[in-house]
């Protein structure tokens, strides 16, 4: 039902009271408002447009930063990135850390097992001069031992 009302004395005769009519007619000028005047604001299908546009903007522009400092972005028909053609200096730059890195960490690696073998040899030959040591002391105890019951000497 549809009701025109021209005069604004006739409209707050008619609601009286009625703050639930009032708020109900308010809300009814909002929405005829809306449907005349900003329609073209809110449409859903414009602004899924223009994100889906903005999306698209965002997406070409990364892709032009990847390509011009890293290199090419190949993808498949379903957009996902199947490879990266990188550009030669990143390349060197990569090939040149890990080169670095390699030779530190083997560097290390070489260090640790030499300072080891270094320790076990030090270790061995000291049990080694230890054992001679005792053995010469020994033998030499010995020695003294039967020169003097060869020459009749108390002990």
């Amino acid at each position: 039902m549809k009701i025109q009302i021209n005069s604004l004395e006739a409209l707050e005769r008619m609601i009286g009271n009625d703050n639930a009519l009032e708020i109900e007619v308010r809300n009814s000028i909002v929405q005829e408002f809306c449907k005349k005047h900003l329609k073209h604001l809110v449409d859903q299908k414009t602004r899924e447009k223009e994100i889906k546009s903005a999306i698209k903007a965002v997406r070409e522009e990364i892709q032009a930063v990847v390509s011009e400092t890293l290199g090419r972005v190949t993808r498949d028909y379903y957009d996902n990135i199947t490879g990266i053609d990188l550009h030669p200096m990143v390349k060197r730059k990569i090939n040149s850390l890990v080169a670095d890195n390699t030779d530190e960490l083997i560097g290390d690696t070489v260090r640790k097992c030499v300072e080891q073998a270094i320790e076990k040899e030090w270790n061995e030959s000291k049990t080694r001069e230890y054992a001679e040591r005792f053995a010469t002391s020994q033998i030499y105890g010995r020695i003294r031992t039967e020169i003097l019951k060869a020459i009749g000497a108390p002990q």
